[in-house]
C-alpha cells in the first residue's frame, strides 16, 4: 500500500504533522511498524456471559477466570497469536473495585506475570466518574477516589518493565480514563491538586468506549507553537458533530489525501474552539491550531 501527502512549504510545522498522519495512518496498515493494537480484558464489569462460551486451554467453558493463571496463560497466547502484545485491564466500575479488591487484585498481578513470560505488555483502564450507587456507597468525591486508584497502579504495576509507557519522549506509564476529552480535561483542570497528585503521574488518555456518535479516532500532538489533531471515522456511515477541542488560535484545516490546506473559523470560547465536522465513512481530517 503506498500513501501519498503532498503538502507545500514545508517548514517545521508541516513536517511535524505529515509525522502525525503517517503515525496515525500506520495504526491501520496491516503489518505495520507503527501503531500498536491492544486487547481488552474485562475483570471488572463482566456478565455472565448470556450462555456463551470461551475455548480456554482445550475446552469450551461458560466464563473465563482470571484468578486462574494457567487460563490467563492461555487466553493471552491466543492474543499474542492474533498479533497482540498489549492487553488494556478494565478498572472502569469503582464499587466493583471497592468491594472486590481482594479478589480482582490477584486477577491483575496474573496477567503481569503472564506479559512477563510471554514478553507483552499491560496498562490499565480506569473510570472517571461515579453511577448513583457509587455515590451513595462511595464516601469520596470521583477524582480523589479514581487518584487513589491510580496510586495503587502506580504502586503496584506501573514501575514493572512490562507496564505500557506512552513515548514519543514522554516516558510516563499509561492511563487510560472512561470519558470523553471534552468532558473529562475540564474536570481535571478543575478538580484541586489533592485529587491528582497520583493521577498527574500518568499520561491520561480519554475514551468514550461505546460513543455512538463519532466512532474512530483522534489522535494528538502538540509543541509550543502549535496543537495537531488528526481525526478519523472508521464506521461505514458518515458521521457530523461539532467537535470540542482543548486549542485556540489560527486554524487550519489539513486534507491527508490532497494535501490542502484551508483556513476556517469555529466557535471559540476561553481555551475551547468548536469546529462542526463532517466526515465520509474511513475519511479523515487534521486540524492544526496554531497559537498566537
Amino acid at each position: 500500500m503506498q500513501i501519498k501527502i503532498k503538502l507545500y512549504k514545508m517548514n517545521n510545522l508541516k513536517l511535524k504533522v505529515v509525522s502525525t498522519i503517517l503515525l496515525a495512518l500506520l495504526s491501520y496498515i496491516p503489518k505495520a511498524s507503527a501503531g500498536e493494537p491492544c486487547c481488552h480484558l474485562l475483570i471488572c464489569c463482566r456478565s455472565t456471559n448470556d450462555g456463551m462460551k470461551f475455548l480456554v486451554n482445550g475446552k469450551w467453558n461458560p466464563a473465563h477466570d482470571y484468578g486462574d493463571i494457567n487460563q490467563v496463560s492461555d487466553i493471552m497466547q491466543k492474543i499474542k497469536e492474533a498479533g497482540v502484545r498489549n492487553v488494556i485491564i478494565d478498572m472502569t466500575n469503582a464499587s466493583q473495585w471497592t468491594n472486590l479488591w481482594k479478589e480482582f487484585e490477584p486477577m491483575v498481578n496474573n496477567v503481569q506475570k503472564v506479559c512477563r513470560q510471554k514478553n507483552m505488555q499491560f496498562f490499565i483502564f480506569i473510570g472517571a466518574d461515579f453511577t448513583e450507587d457509587d455515590k451513595k456507597n462511595i464516601n469520596s468525591t470521583p477524582f480523589s477516589f479514581w487518584n487513589a486508584m491510580a496510586k495503587n497502579v502506580w504502586e503496584m504495576w506501573a514501575q514493572d518493565p512490562t507496564y505500557n509507557r506512552y513515548g514519543y519522549g514522554d516516558d510516563r506509564p499509561i492511563l487510560i480514563v472512561f470519558q470523553p476529552s471534552e468532558m473529562y480535561w475540564d474536570r481535571y483542570q478543575a478538580a484541586p491538586d489533592s485529587a491528582k497528585t497520583y493521577l498527574s503521574k500518568f499520561h491520561i488518555g480519554t475514551t468514550q468506549v461505546n460513543d455512538p456518535i463519532l466512532p474512530g479516532k483522534s489522535n494528538h500532538r502538540a509543541d509550543d507553537n502549535s496543537e495537531i489533531y488528526f481525526l478519523i471515522n472508521l464506521s461505514d456511515k458518515p458521521v457530523e458533530r461539532e467537535i470540542s477541542f482543548r486549542a485556540v488560535g489560527k486554524t487550519e484545516k489539513w486534507d491527508s489525501q490532497s494535501g490542502e490546506i484551508q483556513s476556517i473559523k469555529g466557535k471559540t470560547t476561553k481555551n475551547k474552539t468548536i469546529i462542526p465536522t463532517k466526515l465520509k465513512p474511513l475519511e479523515s481530517v487534521i486540524y492544526v491550531f496554531i497559537r498566537k
